[in-house]
């Protein structure tokens, strides 16, 4: 199984609600959402722990442990700026990949 790591600001939100379960009945046991990294809880949603329960996912606790872990990462966009300063991998990637 290929295991996605889903980086956003926060996870209680339209994506990371949907795109998981969307991912395994597209790709059943061959892709899923496995870890995930939130930089703060969703203002007046669930907690990052909260949500991980829920969906069955292992909170990491930091977008550096996400790289080392997961085979792929799903960055929803307003995140991917601060990743790609604050991480080496990210800074590294090709332009398409990191913007």
């Amino acid at each position: 199984m290929k295991k996605i790591g889903f980086i956003d600001n926060y996870l209680d939100e339209w994506h990371a609600n949907n795109y998981p379960a969307v991912i395994h009945r597209l790709a059943g046991d061959e892709m899923r959402v496995t870890y995930a990294y939130a930089r703060q809880d969703a203002p007046g949603g669930m907690t990052t722990d909260e949500w991980c329960e829920k969906n069955g996912v292992e909170r990491v606790d930091s977008i550096e442990e996400l790289v080392e872990i997961a085979i792929t990462l799903l960055c929803c966009r307003p995140i991917i700026l601060s990743i790609t300063k604050s991480c080496a991998l990210c800074r590294s990637a090709p332009a398409s990949v990191a913007t």
